[in-house]
C-alpha cells in the first residue's frame, strides 16, 4: 500500500474525491466548506477500509489515527 495517508482531517480533505473518501466523509468535507456547523472528525479512506475488510488489518492506520487526534 506504500506510505500514502489513510486518514484525513475534514480541513485536509477539502477537494479530495468522493471514491477516496467516501460518501459519507465527501458529505462531511463539503458541509464544512458551506459553512455548516461540523463536529470535528477524522475520515479515513475507502481504500483503508476495503483493505481492512480483505485483509482484517491496515498497516500504520492505527498510528495515523493516533497522529491526528493529537495534531
Amino acid at each position: 500500500m506504500g506510505t500514502h495517508t489513510q486518514v484525513y482531517l475534514l480541513s485536509e480533505a477539502r477537494g479530495l474525491s468522493r471514491d477516496l473518501l467516501g460518501g459519507k466523509g465527501f458529505g462531511l468535507v463539503e458541509m464544512a466548506q458551506a459553512g455548516l456547523p461540523v463536529p470535528p472528525a477524522l475520515i479515513i479512506t475507502t481504500e483503508a477500509c476495503r483493505r481492512f475488510l480483505k485483509e482484517g488489518a491496515v498497516p500504520g492506520l492505527w498510528e495515523e489515527v493516533r497522529a491526528k487526534l493529537v495534531a
